[in-house]
């Protein structure tokens, strides 16, 4: 539930680092001197839709997707390279403002909504004389939001948000369930994954090929019993997922997937139906799509300096590049990871004046 410590577990807040970014560090300590390329991607769903919050510009089109060779993916995603702990920081925090940017209550921000940030590592290995395989992994983290948001009264906007939030969570639920009451070897799994956006995106981190953590965050207050009692229940349920992790090699899946691009080309040439036709482009567009996902490293690396401009470009649009000496007007919410994240910058030798109205809430006689 909402201030048990979610987020501050995940991101951490004022210096004292969450659990992501002692992962990254680690991780980038043990990658030195080795050939690789870390890519990072931060996505929100609100409303059980998906927002892209490294390039949310482009969020109206993002679907997910599941091809048996790939796994979850969705087309248009932005991944943005990372090459140190400050690489890594500077999009989160692009990410966040972002996020309070669309955002209509700023103290719902972190509750009202799902993030998820995904890590993909890629290695070149030499496994014998004159071939190479590429070994691939995925990492995420997962801020859920506060299923308590559902029975407080707020305006259209917020109980929309919250009915979602508690339908997203009730699908996690039900879909940990299923995970946990399968028999250990079965593999034929049929838990409604597509039921919700976020169990859908999730499929990958549940089922099959992964290893899966959980942290439970509870309140000590005595009058948010039932919701601590619910939690430590889920994350028992959590505790019985049975998972089996491989090594993801990468050898022949590029050329299988053009193959099968072309293949579907020489299908659309000599379709005669409307419907098929669309089909086929369909499917089509799908693995194109695919295929930038094997993009070489160097254009991934060109992309991510390009986005980086174009980053500090919509921040300087935004009014957000406020620097420590110039004054500024700086949000201020319940959440300590949110709160202060934007600073708008005054004009210097301009007078400027505000008008807002307070709101006081008290009791007594």
């Amino acid at each position: 539930h909402t201030g048990s410590g979610k987020s501050h577990s995940i991101f951490g807040v004022n210096g004292d680092r969450g659990l992501m970014p002692r992962v990254v560090e680690h991780l980038l300590q043990e990658l030195h001197g080795v050939e690789y390329m870390l890519r990072l991607s931060y996505v929100e769903i609100v409303q059980d839709k998906l927002r892209d919050l490294l390039h949310p510009e482009a969020s109206a089109s993002l679907e997910i997707r599941q091809h048996p060779k790939v796994g979850v993916y969705v087309p248009g995603l932005s991944a943005n390279v990372v090459h140190t702990v400050e690489d890594m920081n500077q999009l989160i925090d692009f990410g966040h403002k972002m996020r309070l940017v669309g955002c209509t209550n700023l103290n719902a921000a972190s509750s009202r909504s799902h993030a998820i940030v995904t890590l993909q590592l890629e290695r070149d290995i030499c496994v014998s004389r004159g071939s190479r395989c590429r070994w691939r992994s995925t990492v995420q983290f997962v801020d859920l939001a506060g299923s308590e948001r559902v029975r407080v009264e707020g305006n259209g906007p917020c109980v929309e948000d919250a009915s979602a939030v508690n339908s997203g969570l009730t699908t996690l639920w039900v879909v940990v369930s299923k995970l946990a009451s399968t028999e250990r070897r079965r593999s034929d799994v049929r838990a409604p994954f597509r039921s919700s956006r976020l169990t859908q995106l999730l499929a990958d981190s549940l089922a099959g090929n992964c290893r899966t953590a959980m942290i439970a965050c509870v309140s000590p207050a005595a009058d948010l019993f039932p919701m601590t009692s619910s939690t430590l229940r889920f994350a028992k349920t959590v505790s019985k997922v049975f998972t089996a992790p491989v090594r993801n090699e990468e050898k022949e899946g590029v050329t299988e997937l053009r193959m099968e691009t072309e293949q579907l080309r020489r299908e659309l040439r000599s379709a005669r139906g409307d419907c098929q036709r669309h089909r086929l482009k369909v499917e089509i567009l799908e693995l194109e799509r695919l295929d930038q996902l094997s993009l070489p490293w160097s254009t991934h690396r060109a992309n991510a300096v390009a986005m980086h401009s174009w980053r500090d470009s919509v921040l300087r649009r935004l009014g957000l590049e406020a620097s420590s000496k110039s004054a500024c007007l700086t949000n201020v919410c319940d959440d300590p990871l949110l709160s202060g994240c934007l600073r708008y910058a005054l004009p210097d030798g301009q007078e400027v004046s505000a008008k807002f109205a307070l709101r006081a809430w008290g009791s007594g006689h």
